[in-house]
């Protein structure tokens, strides 16, 4: 589409420039003739103070930012790998560490599957210290000071939640990062 896209525009920048004169702004379309919009792309927020609140699209929006973001950071972190003793009926669980000058800045484990393999992963995003996304195998979260903002499922679509069932996934959270945390000789707020 790009490749007939690009002969669109071409085809109308020569019909503007065969008609002489001073060139007039030429408005790109596509192969259907649709208008294609120009310009730069909308930026993401950059924290969740810069959205309004029940704006599920922009906290999406700045939860993939922290995840691409953390990851393309993680290149040039320090990684430190530790393996857990084995559960009855699993596998060996790995918990990796990724910092850049003592900071956290990502965290990651396996997961068991219903045989007990490790075939899964959770990945903590941490912001200033705290994690802001974590992403379990079946959901996703978005947090600010350890409080879920956002619930979705694994496709990072937002999903209803009791508050009560969001209270007791916050404290597990919290749980799980403290003592995966401790593994690398680190506390959790």
């Amino acid at each position: 589409m790009i490749g007939r896209l690009s002969g669109a525009v071409l085809w109308s920048a020569l019909a503007v420039a065969g008609c002489g004169g001073e060139a007039a702004p030429v408005e790109q379309v596509d192969v259907d003739g649709a208008p294609v919009a120009t310009g730069t792309p909308p930026v993401s927020p950059a924290s969740l103070a810069e959205i309004p609140p029940g704006d599920t699209g922009a906290i999406l929006g700045l939860m993939r930012r922290v995840m691409t973001e953390g990851d393309g950071a993680a290149f040039t972190a320090e990684k430190r790998d530790t393996t857990l003793a084995p559960e009855p009926s699993q596998e060996p669980r790995r918990v990796t560490l990724l910092t850049r000058n003592g900071e956290r800045l990502k965290l990651i484990w396996t997961e068991p599957n219903d045989a007990g393999r490790m075939t899964g992963e959770t990945h903590a995003w941490f912001i200033d210290g705290e994690v802001r996304v974590l992403q379990e195998p079946f959901a996703a979260f978005f947090l600010d000071g350890d409080r879920i903002v956002l619930w979705t499922d694994e496709a990072l679509e937002p999903v209803p939640v009791p508050d009560a069932d969001r209270m007791a996934r916050e404290q597990a959270i919290t749980a799980q990062l403290r003592s995966r945390l401790a593994l690398f000789g680190m506390d959790y707020p």
